[in-house]
């Protein structure tokens, strides 16, 4: 019943200010997470722990040591109980965990800094995800664990590449916001192809640059590689091969629910690997997918999706959308008109912009 106040001493040395939390105080409380991890039912562990995530006042260095403790309760379980209790606390973790306004309450730190903790929770969560995906799905030995544990992996194998997706879209504006939309005219060819290095930018000039409001850092981009390379290592079917189609059908659907694949989901990640900096494009999937090179038709096509998903989420993405058909003056006149309403969430019409005019 003292599992949220034992992860937020255990945490607490980590993420509360200097001296908050004695290092002693600290120590016993990871000593019993340990204990209770190693003697009590796994099943009531994970009760307790989801009870922790439910509450609105868990700290975030709580939800990221409550993540680790969830990941060692469940592999703790029987394999055949796994894929109940990890599709109900999945969505949970999407919810509560990844919510922006916990992560910001009572945080001043800097905006480098609250990445930096927003990156651990990334990687707790995705390492939690990524622990259940089954080898036995991966390979001959399908066939010899019998139909019942195929099942399963397939089930399990789904509802992880859907959480990293949808873990992906939430995180992506978070990370890598959009301040604005330049119009810009004839760009060199070199620079597009440094921007491009798949080929996707061997044009003469390009009409919009996205820019963010920070400089992506390379710890940054890591975190949303891995959980790029992880979708795709879990996914059933071909990454590409989902990229390749996106339903046009619904564009602002969730997909039918938290752990399901949407086209905003794919379209996202599309984004990403487009227009990722410092070059590193779709090699950042690697080793789990391949640096293979679409046909322009292929590759058209799922530019061709992704924008238009995108841009449809323009409601979706609140005021922060910048319309440039009514822009009646300079552009940074209309971003600072909505800069004060600006939400991590403000930007997928502006990456689809972009990614349909390069």
């Amino acid at each position: 019943e003292f599992v949220p106040q034992l992860l937020v001493l255990a945490a607490g040395e980590a993420f509360a200010p200097p001296g908050a939390v004695p290092r002693e105080l600290a120590e016993e409380a990871e000593e019993v997470l340990l204990l209770l991890t190693k003697f009590c039912r796994a099943q009531e562990l994970y009760t307790f722990i989801m009870e922790a995530f439910y509450s609105e006042d868990l700290p975030l260095g709580a939800s990221v040591r409550g993540l680790q403790l969830l990941k060692a309760t469940l592999l703790a379980m029987k394999e055949g109980k796994r894929p109940m209790f990890l599709g109900a606390c999945l969505p949970v973790v999407l919810k509560r965990c990844l919510d922006w306004e916990m992560l910001c309450r009572g945080n001043s730190a800097s905006t480098e800094q609250a990445q930096d903790r927003f990156v651990l929770v990334l990687t707790a969560a995705c390492d939690l995800a990524t622990a259940f995906v089954p080898a036995a799905c991966q390979g001959g030995e399908v066939e010899e664990v019998g139909a019942v544990t195929e099942m399963h992996g397939k089930a399990m194998k789904s509802m992880v590449t859907g959480f990293l997706l949808k873990l992906f879209q939430k995180s992506l504006p978070i990370l890598l916001p959009v301040a604005s939309v330049d119009l810009e005219a004839g760009a060199s060819t070199a620079t597009l192809n440094q921007q491009h290095p798949s080929g996707s930018g061997n044009c003469a000039a390009s009409l919009l640059e996205l820019r963010y409001a920070e400089e992506p850092r390379p710890s940054v981009v890591e975190a949303l590689a891995k959980l790029a390379r992880g979708a795709a290592a879990a996914s059933p079917r071909p990454i590409f091969s989902l990229l390749e189609e996106i339903d046009l059908g619904d564009p602002t659907s969730d997909g039918g629910g938290d752990l399901e694949v949407s086209s905003l989901c794919l379209a996202a990640l599309t984004s990403f690997l487009e227009m990722l900096p410092e070059g590193l494009g779709h090699r950042s999937l690697m080793p789990q997918v391949l640096p293979l090179c679409l046909s322009p038709a292929r590759h058209a096509n799922v530019l061709m999706r992704s924008a238009f998903v995108l841009v449809s989420n323009c409601e979706a993405a609140g005021p922060g959308v910048v319309n440039l058909a009514d822009l009646s003056g300079p552009i940074d006149e209309a971003q600072q008109a909505v800069s004060s309403r600006r939400s991590p969430s403000a930007a997928w019409a502006q990456r689809g912009l972009v990614l349909f005019a390069n």
